[in-house]
């Protein structure tokens, strides 16, 4: 516990350290942007700690969530450490928390991209956590959050959605790993469970831990890729989806479906879902929590912003379910 606090306090340092002194700036383009990244970086974590998610609309956070989109799609930053200290930063607050006692209810953390932990009195376990590689969140932070986790689920074989040295990290523990066919099908360490009869659901009880877990599955793609969409019956009787990058008009007939087979709670929704309106009257939740903004790696025109969430989900489509909208390190919690 003293070595997870003073690394939490270390990378907190470098992320909030601000010069006591003012810098001549003129003629030094990098200097200004190091400088303001991390002023920036300083205001949204104090945002995000002063204005937590939730369903009704908060112009704090809709400003901080908009500012952090001002970081992440500056490739300036793709150089440094800003965002990796700031992510680690963040999952360092969700370490501290996972350490406190829970209950009531099922807590989602979003970690990063649509990396979540889900979280009951008596179970927790992770969906498409990822560090890529160690170069978003470090390895160590990465490795604590694993030990509180029963087991992994990944939805798709897409290196944004696993990462084998995560994954490695829960066999290790001899915690075991769920995943589509396509992903390491050679792995006997790896339960495959994607549903064998297109547009047919299946139903599996994951062993995690001492805990069993009914959990329905549903055959589904991002593009040619086989893209499971879990369906979490918690122990607690929440129902919790998550459906990795679901994405192919195809599937559509079957998704306007499901709300007929199962009552879902939560729906982790990536942010740019295939036929928005129309999927989520499929998946029928009572609650929407968005996923996949800003993905590092890509160009910023393909990161997915924050701003271009809200602006689907309050302008184009006025979607009216309650929905959250969390930023890397912040996390939610539904009771009914």
């Amino acid at each position: 516990m003293k070595k997870k606090i003073l690394l939490f306090a270390a990378v907190a340092l470098s992320i909030n350290c601000q010069s006591q002194e003012l810098v001549n700036m003129h003629g030094k383009p990098e200097l200004y942007l190091d400088q303001q990244g991390k002023a920036f970086l300083k205001n949204i974590d104090e945002a995000f700690d002063l204005y937590p998610p939730t369903t009704e609309f908060s112009f704090q956070r809709k400003q901080a969530l908009l500012l952090f989109d001002a970081v992440a799609h500056n490739t300036f930053y793709d150089k440094t450490s800003h965002l990796k200290d700031f992510a680690t930063m963040r999952a360092g607050k969700v370490l501290v928390d996972l350490g406190k006692p829970f209950e009531n209810g099922v807590r989602l953390y979003k970690i990063y991209n649509d990396g979540f932990i889900i979280r009951t009195k008596g179970l927790t376990f992770a969906v498409d956590l990822n560090s890529r590689a160690g170069t978003i969140v470090s390895e160590e932070v990465m490795s604590q959050l694993v030990n509180h986790c029963a087991g992994l689920f990944i939805t798709h074989n897409h290196s944004d959605h696993y990462d084998l040295k995560v994954v490695d990290m829960f066999k290790s523990q001899g915690k075991p790993v769920y995943a589509i066919d396509e992903f390491r099908p050679d792995d006997p360490d790896i339960i495959h469970c994607y549903p064998p009869v297109p547009g047919k659901s299946r139903d599996l009880d994951a062993a995690l831990g001492g805990t069993s877990m009914k959990v329905r599955i549903f055959p589904g793609h991002q593009g040619d890729l086989q893209d499971n969409n879990y369906v979490f019956y918690l122990p607690e009787g929440y129902t919790v989806a998550h459906i990795g990058d679901q994405f192919l008009d195809n599937d559509m007939e079957w998704i306007d479906h499901v709300h007929e087979e199962v009552d879902i709670d939560v729906l982790i929704m990536e942010c740019w879902i295939n036929q928005e309106p129309r999927a989520i009257a499929g998946y029928g939740p009572k609650l929407i929590v968005s996923g996949h903004e800003n993905e590092m790696g890509h160009t910023i025109d393909h990161r997915e912003a924050f701003w271009l969430t809200y602006l689907k989900m309050e302008e184009v489509y006025k979607v009216q379910t309650p929905h959250v909208i969390m930023g890397w390190g912040e996390w939610f919690t539904y009771r009914k």
